[in-house]
């Protein structure tokens, strides 16, 4: 064999390697070309499948075809600063699908350079990452849930501990007090009425706190954020007459209608404009405004009014305590805000409040997966 021979033979192997390394990318991963525009000039099979677009679709175009709007803009600026600088991108990206639905990939974007040392294009090779972060989150979801039980565990410990025990002291005090007497004491048993009353209200609270964790009862509707507002405005109509109350609503077209627990949504609604209405500055009527947009998958709700505010630095976690009365000049016994909170976390949200004394409270509300 000579040795032009073996050159050949050896030529045809690396190319034969080469295909079948190209094969094997080709069916594992997501491949796209870019020029140094970021205009698309070749994708591979795999990526017009999961993509769900043709390749004559995606050839001549740019990757925000694919741009699902859940990453900020710098998000995707940090990433081309770091490519045309000559640098490698790592990351994970979540894109959207021609038929609307999303998928995640974990994503690596290479300079190529020419013999001078420029970039001409750039090389992106991604694997499908949909069904890890689906467990990612359902990990997130079930460690909060634990957390959560775990809080009200210690909340309803915390209870019985102090608040339940102290009318059953009264009572177990009293009665010893009536045992001892010869006559029936009219007053002594008023005060046994009034501490039987106060536990028996301690223990409905207990057990609206167990109702309101699990919505057994409730199924997921789709309902009008307007009707729930107009719904709630007229429970409210004598508070509103009374107080000059102005509400005002600034609902995005497309956060009118959500999919919820119809009856928790209601209620966090209810608490939010009641309180709005009840804690307002003497001197001044109640100006609340009600704002809602979609926000990437999330709906945000917000509560805005002029009222008294809240030194939040004085507070500190204790606003959404139970049985925590912040101005006991107003009539209350310190549960709708931690009922509030409850519901909000048992729909998988969370809620925040910004407020200055004298400079009135906003309560922002933001719930997930409700479209």
């Amino acid at each position: 064999m000579t040795i032009e021979s073996d050159n050949k033979n050896s030529g045809l192997h690396a190319i034969n390697a080469l295909n079948a390394y190209q094969q094997a990318v080709n069916s594992a991963a997501i491949v796209s070309i870019t020029d140094k525009r970021g205009i698309i000039t070749y994708v591979n099979e795999l990526f017009c499948q999961i993509s769900k677009y043709q390749e004559n679709e995606l050839v001549g175009n740019n990757h925000r075809i694919i741009n699902s709007n859940y990453h900020p803009k710098s998000f995707f600026s940090s990433l081309w600063r770091t490519i045309s600088t000559g640098n490698v991108w790592h990351g994970e990206v979540r894109n959207k699908a021609k038929d609307g639905s999303f998928y995640w990939v974990d994503t690596t974007i290479s300079p190529m350079l020419n013999n001078d040392g420029h970039i001409t294009h750039y090389l992106s090779i991604r694997s499908l990452i949909t069904e890890r972060k689906r467990l990612e989150k359902e990990r997130e979801r079930l460690l909060s849930e634990l957390t959560q039980k775990y809080n009200a565990l210690m909340q309803f410990n915390y209870i019985v501990s102090h608040n339940l025990r102290v009318p059953i002291a009264n009572i177990l005090g009293l009665t010893g007090l009536l045992r001892s007497e010869n006559t029936v004491d009219t007053e002594l048993i008023d005060m046994v009425h009034k501490s039987a009353e106060s536990m028996d209200m301690i223990i409905k609270d207990l057990t609206s706190l167990l109702a309101v964790r699990t919505p057994i009862n409730e199924s997921l509707e789709e309902i009008s954020l307007s009707d729930i507002i107009s719904s709630v405005k007229n429970t409210l109509s004598t508070q509103i007459s009374s107080s000059g109350a102005i509400i005002r609503e600034h609902i995005s077209p497309d956060a009118e209608n959500i999919y919820t627990f119809k009856a928790y949504f209601q209620s966090i609604v209810y608490n939010l404009l009641s309180n709005a209405i009840k804690y307002h500055k003497p001197d001044t009527s109640p100006l609340i405004n009600v704002k809602a947009r979609r926000e990437k998958d999330a709906f945000v709700l917000s509560v805005k009014d002029n009222g008294v505010g809240m030194d939040l630095d004085a507070i500190g976690n204790k606003l959404f305590g139970l049985y925590k009365r912040f101005d006991l000049t107003r009539e209350g016994r310190g549960v709708g805000l931690h009922f509030t909170k409850t519901q909000v976390e048992t729909l998988g949200g969370q809620i925040s409040v910004k407020s200055k004394p004298g400079l009135g409270t906003v309560f922002t509300i933001t719930l997930k997966n409700l479209f």
